[in-house]
């Protein structure tokens, strides 16, 4: 499409549309289940994680948020790492 002028000449007139931000920012969070493999580390986004060996072979949950990894298995938190 073709606009009539610079996508800045339209900046005033795009923000009087927008909506203001919630006053509290949204949870973003990923969750997976994952079987614990020999090496106890899990990975995400490239980058591994360690975990208690004590859930090698066992279904864990891998909590991911922005700032953080946490694994957990049946309500025990087995790591929390900050994320990389």
């Amino acid at each position: 499409r073709v606009l009539d002028g610079r996508p800045v000449d339209f900046l005033d007139a795009d923000r009087a549309q927008m909506l203001a931000l919630p006053p509290v920012s949204p949870v973003v969070q990923s969750v997976t289940s994952v079987r614990l493999g020999r090496d106890y580390y899990v990975r995400v986004a490239g980058n591994d994680y360690s975990v208690d060996p004590s859930a090698i072979g066992q279904l864990v949950e891998v909590t991911t948020t922005l700032a953080q990894v946490t694994v957990t298995r049946s309500g025990r938190l087995l790591a929390a790492h900050d994320r990389c």
